[in-house]
């Protein structure tokens, strides 16, 4: 993740410097980053476990989607929703955090940045953010992990690193319910896309699901946690 980061940094006050807009600097920057540091470790990893390339597309489970594998991915989503609208539930039910100040704010400045943001954002998350992090999580670590021990712990491991990894995004709140809340968050979706990917066998599913549920919480955090429920039915 430092490493993610150093390269993302540099290489917009590179292109900063080379009189690039800093939001296109910023977004050439972070893909390049999620390419070499996710899709890259993967890679050099495999190589050097003696895969070439069509054993190393065949080990992660690169493959076209069936009809009925794309249909997981709406399922996906949809289990996601509903376990995450659980959990939330029951933060607001029990008051288990206290009430966040200035969210009109926030949503009020991304509003500001324009759709087309939005819409690049989206796009980052589909195209670049599910498929890197899934080809290294899913298909080399979790597939590691199920050969060492089982597919049970294998899941549950992956997606504990992975929930980990992230760790500025679930410290949502102050003291440790906040940060168990927080995990469980990321570490849920995390764990039914382990889950599609020991299912399907292949790893441009979990890509699907990852890259949309993205896009959903860019969604609300551009239009508000009403939008969903006033244009979306599930």
């Amino acid at each position: 993740m430092l490493l993610l980061t150093l390269v993302a940094v540099v290489g917009t006050f590179a292109m900063v410097l080379l009189q690039i807009p800093v939001l296109i600097a910023l977004g050439i920057a972070v893909t390049v980053a999620h390419f070499l540091g996710f899709v890259g470790l993967a890679w050099v990893y495999l190589q050097n476990r003696g895969y070439d390339s069509e054993q190393l597309r065949s080990y992660i489970g690169l493959h076209t989607p069936t009809v009925r594998q794309l249909g997981l991915v709406v399922v996906g989503n949809l289990v996601i929703v509903a376990l995450l609208a659980v959990l939330l539930g029951l933060v607001e039910v029990f008051s288990l955090l206290p009430a966040e100040e200035g969210t009109d704010s926030v949503q009020d400045e991304l509003a500001d940045l324009g759709v087309g943001v939005y819409l690049v954002l989206v796009a980052f998350m589909l195209a670049v953010v599910g498929p890197t992090e899934e080809v290294l999580y899913r298909g080399v670590i979790q597939n590691r992990l199920r050969e060492q021990f089982s597919v049970v712990p294998g899941i549950a491991i992956a997606s504990a690193l992975f929930t980990a990894i992230h760790v500025q995004i679930f410290l949502v709140g102050t003291g440790v319910l906040g940060v168990v809340i927080g995990f469980l968050a990321l570490f849920i979706p995390s764990l039914v896309l382990g889950g599609v990917y020991e299912y399907t066998e292949n790893i441009v599913i979990p890509s699907l699901i990852h890259g949309i549920h993205n896009s959903l919480i860019i969604t609300v955090l551009f239009f508000g946690p009403s939008f969903l429920a006033d244009y979306v039915t599930f």
